[in-house]
């Protein structure tokens, strides 16, 4: 369903931005658009055969925008024939927008409810001080939670999952309580044993991070690119 071109967090270059995209046909599904995803989108050849890009933001830390301007600057010059961009507070999105300088380019601005294609509904997370979201979206059939960053999971997308209407759940944690991320203390105390192999961790500091969560049981998103090969990671398999 979802890959990855990244699965860091802000400050695990190794690691890169998370970032997922989802493509189909002539269309790309991008979530988030950090300071290395476009460069990663073109070295994956990602935007080719692509005319319609659709990027879903959660917040507006660098590492989850820092690329964006140029991803729209460069489709704006290739001419592809939709540039949608999707963010709960549109305001907000339009001055980042404005101060990116990426005004005058052919952009299409959504809040999710907007958006039909894809049946987003946001949530509001807690991410420290900034505007952050996650969202429960549908994709050819299947319902997707991603969480962007957020130290809670929010009640109504917990009663989903155990009820078993969720089919991917991605998750970001971090090994200790910090007020950006779902602790893997609070994400062991909220998922029963038995379902624990269908969240998938992301936004990981380090790779010692990662064999932690998957021994607790997780599971864990990879790179389009295998970062096992840089480095000693256990697998979840």
């Amino acid at each position: 369903m979802l890959q990855f071109l990244g699965i860091g967090g802000a400050f695990s270059a190794d690691l890169g931005n998370t970032s997922a995209f989802y493509r189909k046909g002539n269309e790309l599904f991008l979530l988030d658009c950090g300071e290395d995803v476009f460069s990663n989108i073109l070295k994956n050849n990602l935007l080719e055969g692509i005319t319609k890009i659709n990027i879903l933001v959660t917040h507006f830390h660098s590492d989850h925008v820092g690329s964006l301007g140029t991803l729209v600057f460069y489709c704006d010059a290739k001419n592809l024939n939709e540039i949608n961009i999707i963010f709960p507070n549109k305001e907000k999105l339009a001055e980042l927008i404005r101060l990116f300088g990426i005004q005058n380019c052919n952009i299409n601005i959504y809040v999710p409810k907007e958006f039909e294609r894809l049946k987003i509904k946001e949530f509001r997370q807690e991410h420290d001080v900034i505007e952050a979201y996650g969202y429960i979206m549908e994709l050819d059939g299947k319902i997707i939670y991603y969480s962007g960053d957020t130290k809670s999971i929010p009640n109504e997308v917990l009663d989903l999952l155990l009820k078993g209407e969720i089919d991917y759940f991605f998750q970001d944690v971090r090994l200790k309580q910090n007020p950006y991320h779902l602790s893997l203390e609070e994400l062991e105390s909220k998922i029963p044993f038995n379902l624990r192999k269908q969240i998938n961790c992301m936004h990981f500091v380090s790779k010692t991070e990662i064999n932690k969560v998957t021994e607790h049981g997780f599971s864990r998103v990879r790179r389009l690119e295998s970062e096992e090969k840089n480095g000693n990671i256990k697998s979840s398999k």
